[in-house]
């Protein structure tokens, strides 16, 4: 496995699909992070450093799908894997040694944006004001859920030969993940109540009615359950420093990215390779 792992280390060097992902999560953040600042200044609101530096999260789900479906797919369209399997490598060996690459990519589109926004963001808002215990739990569920997409898309890209099927289907599902996060946090954070204002009399009062499209019951620990496995859904409460449950999120992440090793091992090991 080592071997196989000190060749595709020089691969992942190589990687423009990653590089290209990191530079424009890089650039798009940055930009965001200084009209935070200039918000700030022109009307006098308050930010923090946390609001900024995760910002970046939104896009790892898009670029992730589009560098691992070409790394592992790429194998699979020179007939590099077939050739691994001829000389004696063990299937399992190629697996894991390709989950490890992508998750090499998978932690450098973590880590240099998270470093790079720290850098630009402290001299502009100062340092984390969150208990860094809080902060901490950001940075490992952060690092967890890119380590979801990363084993998501190798399972994917491990089980379908035609690397440019791979990367439609990834990016696919990516925004599909983002959106169906988006969308259950826009009913779960929905208040139960809503007040306006209305002229009874000729005097203006404040009238509190019930929001009828508000979720509750069953279905609502439902959403919350899938909010809480998603990564987009996950994410979401990150983002917006909403999370009900911390533990479930973690051990969630945990368990995806055993389930999809799983299920992906298990499959590759039972593929014909053409």
């Amino acid at each position: 496995m080592n071997n196989l792992l000190r060749a595709g280390l020089w691969r992942v060097k190589k990687d423009k699909w990653l590089w290209a992902g990191i530079f424009i999560i890089l650039a798009y953040n940055i930009f965001g992070c200084i009209s935070q600042y200039e918000t700030v200044i022109k009307y006098q609101i308050e930010k923090r450093l946390e609001d900024v530096v995760f910002m970046f999260m939104l896009f790892p789900g898009i670029t992730l799908a589009a560098s691992i479906s070409v790394l592992a797919g790429t194998e699979f369209s020179d007939g590099t894997i077939r050739n691994k399997i001829v000389t004696g490598k063990k299937r399992s060996d190629i697996y894991l040694s390709a989950f490890i690459l992508c998750s090499v990519e998978a932690l450098l589109t973590f880590f240099i944006p998270v470093i790079v926004l720290q850098l630009v963001g402290i001299p502009l808002f100062r340092f984390f004001t969150q208990p860094l215990s809080e902060i901490g739990y950001k940075f490992l569920l952060g690092m967890l859920l890119c380590l979801v997409y990363a084993s998501f898309y190798h399972m994917i890209a491990m089980l379908n030969q035609n690397k440019a099927h791979t990367a439609i289907i990834c990016i696919t599902l990516g925004f599909l993940i983002l959106f169906a996060g988006a969308y259950l946090y826009q009913f779960l954070a929905a208040p139960q109540f809503y007040e306006y204002a209305d002229v009874i009399d000729g005097q203006v009062k404040m009238i509190t009615e019930e929001n009828l499209h508000y979720v509750t019951g069953l279905r609502r620990e439902i959403y919350q359950f899938l909010m809480d496995v998603l990564p987009g859904g996950a994410m979401m409460q990150m983002l917006e420093g909403s999370v009900l449950h911390p533990i479930r999120l973690v051990v969630s992440a945990v368990c995806s990215i055993i389930i999809f090793n799983v299920i992906g091992m298990f499959g590759f090991q039972r593929k014909d390779m053409k």
